[in-house]
């Protein structure tokens, strides 16, 4: 798969979980990864993505940034399922 485009809204399971976020996947490339930093996980405040969260969840997850070289994605989880939610 191609690099996401930011406000792509992509279905991925969670393959880590951290103490500063989560880290998530929609396909076996290893490219195709992006950070779910802890303030986009969800609208409620939470103290540990694993509270969430579990290792092989799936989740949608919106694209909100894209840096090249090397290739770093961030998403959101939070407003991902809701048209016009950026």
């Amino acid at each position: 798969m191609s690099a996401p485009k930011i406000g792509d809204v992509v279905t991925a399971k969670v393959k880590a979980i951290t103490s500063y976020g989560a880290w998530v996947a929609w396909s076996e490339d290893r490219d195709d990864v992006a950070l779910v930093l802890i303030p986009d996980i969800s609208v409620e405040r939470i103290r540990h993505p694993g509270d969430v969260l579990a290792l092989g969840q799936e989740v949608k997850a919106r694209i909100v940034v894209v840096v090249e070289g090397p290739l770093r994605i961030r998403a959101t989880i939070k407003g991902a399922e809701e048209p016009g939610m950026a």
